[in-house]
């Protein structure tokens, strides 16, 4: 098979491959987080660059908002929870970090009028969304709810405190560009991308940063000899930078995640790093890049540390089925259990809310809870 003049072969060129092999042409080998950050988040050619991909039932994932109402529900009833813990302020913000088709933001607005109307009458929605695609999309979706609604801008850089509530993100941290590591008799290596023979590789090289190797270290993980790992040094910053928009409440986040000393140990010898296409999963973070998803296990050590370095406290930490179940999960699957519904409508929602909870699907997934002048 032929290869192009950037040293790719033809069925593999896809815009974020020409553009990274460019990069590699141009400046030699480049850490796979420079790499997952132009396939994924590049204005242009990255994944998250276009609607056509993203969560929903016929897109490449389903996240649990867009598996069932139930979720959203449930967020907001913990939403109104913290609300009076703080004692019911007028406004009150939830801000969510990565809002996708705005489905979360419908669900919780759609719950709190139909359940906790004073709560409606204080809250204030703010979405940050830096594909002005997807914020056409979600302006669409929550037209409904007018100036109770609104956009602010994505760069951590520029944000202020809005006042008292709740910044929140699902799935998030988890798509944010990480470093490859490989352990080694002396310590860990980094991978690096190259191009051979038309593809692209993994060449060993020293570490990057030496960010990497503290912050392996500090939640005592380590790296056995050939075993691979993922190490994000952007996630844990996300959660002290998004505290800033708050003067008083929580942070509320869930994500695929463990401590470091289970992340970076024998319970990962490959690591965690997962692609996924039209809802199947796949290894191969060479193919097709920028058209498929990319996603990873979080240090969730490192998370915790960086928020309580910025002054924050953790209030809880958790697993999303624990985290339904206790907030009323089982109220949906009854409501679901009715007879008088049509057959395959109650299967469906069944199936949906299992998945919800389901320690080995959605349920897995870790939530913390971190608190600010509280």
């Amino acid at each position: 098979m032929s290869a192009d003049p950037l040293g790719l072969r033809r069925v593999d060129v896809t815009p974020a491959a020409r553009l990274i092999a460019e990069e590699i042409r141009r400046e030699g080998p480049i850490t796979f987080s420079r790499y997952m950050e132009i396939c994924l988040h590049h204005p242009e050619v990255g994944y998250y660059a276009g609607t056509a991909r993203g969560p929903g039932r016929d897109k490449d994932f389903i996240t649990s908002p867009e598996l069932h109402p139930a979720f959203g529900a449930l967020v907001c009833k913990q939403l109104e929870a913290f609300w009076k813990e703080l004692g019911s302020p007028d406004p009150y913000w939830f801000i969510e970090g990565g809002p996708g088709n705005g489905t979360l933001a419908a669900d919780v607005l759609s719950t709190a009028g139909s359940k906790y109307p004073k709560f409606l009458n204080a809250l204030r929605v703010a979405l940050i969304e830096r594909n002005p695609l997807m914020e056409a999309r979600q302006r669409e979706r929550l037209t409904a709810w007018g100036d109770g609604v609104s956009w602010i801008e994505s760069d951590p850089e520029a944000w202020e405190p809005l006042g008292t509530g709740c910044v929140f993100s699902n799935e998030l941290l988890d798509t944010f560009p990480s470093h490859r590591l490989k352990g080694g008799e002396e310590g860990p290596r980094e991978l690096y991308v190259d191009i051979e023979d038309g593809r692209f590789v993994e060449i060993e090289g020293p570490l990057s940063s030496s960010a990497l190797r503290a912050q392996l270290e500090a939640g005592g993980g380590t790296l056995r000899p050939g075993s691979l790992a993922e190490v994000s040094l952007e996630a844990p910053r996300w959660v002290p930078a998004a505290s800033r928009l708050l003067e008083r409440g929580h942070l509320l986040t869930l994500d695929y995640g463990e401590p470091a000393n289970l992340l970076y140990g024998s319970r990962h010898p490959r690591g965690t790093l997962r692609c996924y296409r039209g809802q199947v999963m796949t290894e191969d973070v060479y193919d097709i890049p920028g058209q498929q998803d990319i996603t990873l296990h979080i240090d969730l050590s490192a998370v915790t540390r960086a928020a309580q370095a910025a002054g924050l406290s953790l209030v809880g930490m958790t697993q999303q089925g624990a985290f339904l179940k206790r907030l009323g999960l089982q109220d949906f699957v009854h409501r679901a259990s009715n007879p008088s519904l049509p057959r395959e409508e109650q299967r469906a929602q069944l199936a949906a809310l299992e998945l919800l909870r389901d320690p080995s699907a959605l349920g897995s997934i870790a939530v913390l809870v971190f608190g600010k002048g509280l």
